[in-house]
């Protein structure tokens, strides 16, 4: 469902791909030729938050898939998500100093209960089913507000 920060990773490479800025799976695939569907040594996952959007303890790990997952990925499923949650609380930590995060967030459907210390989104901001979706967000969002 592309929420958060999206990443893909492949049973070759414990560090997952990314775009920053951008949470489409789709796109981390074709930025990266990582062939997508049943069969391929890939999967999409995402860090989502669960609390303040600016405290990297607040984030949780999730594969992205309703199927069955791959022997290859349980087998060393601690690692990935180790490796993904490090790449997240870099990212959030990186939010958390600047105030900015370019590109869209997708935060839909999640459990943030605030901004935090966010001041700038560089694309659009989708807070539609989430606890904070009728806060004010004044002027930090460039591109267009979901509720």
């Amino acid at each position: 469902m592309c929420i958060g920060l999206s990443m893909v990773i492949k049973e070759t490479v414990i560090e997952p791909y990314l775009i920053p800025g951008n949470n489409s799976h789709t796109d981390i695939r074709e930025k990266y030729s990582i062939p997508d569907g049943v069969g391929y040594p890939s999967l999409p996952v995402e860090c989502i938050p669960t609390g303040v959007l600016t405290d990297p303890e607040a984030w949780e790990y999730r594969v992205d898939i309703q199927d069955k997952l791959p022997d290859w990925y349980t087998a060393r499923a601690g690692e990935y998500e180790a490796a993904c949650m490090r790449v997240c609380r870099r990212i959030v930590q990186e939010i958390a100093e600047t105030g900015k995060y370019d590109g869209d967030l997708d935060l839909g459907g999640t459990q943030i209960t605030s901004l935090g210390a966010l001041t700038s989104v560089g694309g659009s901001l989708d807070l539609r089913g989430t606890p904070i979706a009728n806060i004010d967000t004044g002027d930090i969002v460039k591109g267009k507000v979901y509720r």
